[in-house]
This record gives C-alpha cells, structure tokens and sequence, in this order.
C-alpha cells in the first residue's frame, strides 16, 4: 500500500477520535503525553493492527511470483534450463 494513502488513513482515524475526549482530559489536568497515551493511540489501535496485517501481507507477497514462476512444474517441464538454474550442482568436487 502507498504511503500515502496509509497517511490518510491515519488522519482519518485521528479524525474519528471524538474531541470531547480530549476537551474531558484537559479539564481533568492531562498533558500532551497523557492524551496521546490514553486517548489517541487506543483510538488509532484498530485502524494501526489493519494496516499492520496489510503491511505484513505486502511483505510476505513480495517476490512470491518469481519463486513460483521458477519452481512451477509446468514451465520446468517445457524449458529444461529453468531447472538447471534452480537446482544446485551435486556433482562438483570442492
């Protein structure tokens, strides 16, 4: 996902936090720190964790084809240098 548009989100989920919360906890005496810990980050927790498994799925994504391209038994059996590239030489003395 762009990064932008994670951006966006993110924006979107401090939007959604209701400013009621933090008017109450200005009245109670909190700080910056204080409404951040308590009030923005539980509020953003459900929208970080979606894009935390998003961004771990990209992860695990990235390169899969190339992998699958090489170790697809209907392209090895068509092209017998694709096989040569994948698999090691057993019969080379070190």
């Amino acid at each position: 996902m762009m990064y932008y548009l994670r951006l966006i989100i993110f924006f979107a989920a401090i939007t959604g936090i209701d400013s009621q919360l933090y008017d109450a906890a200005a009245v109670d005496g909190a700080g910056r720190w204080k409404k951040m810990l308590h009030i923005t980050i539980p509020g953003m927790l459900p929208t970080l964790i979606t894009l935390l498994i998003i961004s771990i799925g990209a992860i695990l994504n990235n390169g899969f084809e190339q992998y699958y391209v090489f170790v697809n038994p209907m392209i090895q059996e068509k092209n017998g240098s694709i096989r040569l590239l994948c698999l090691p030489d057993r019969d080379v003395e070190q």
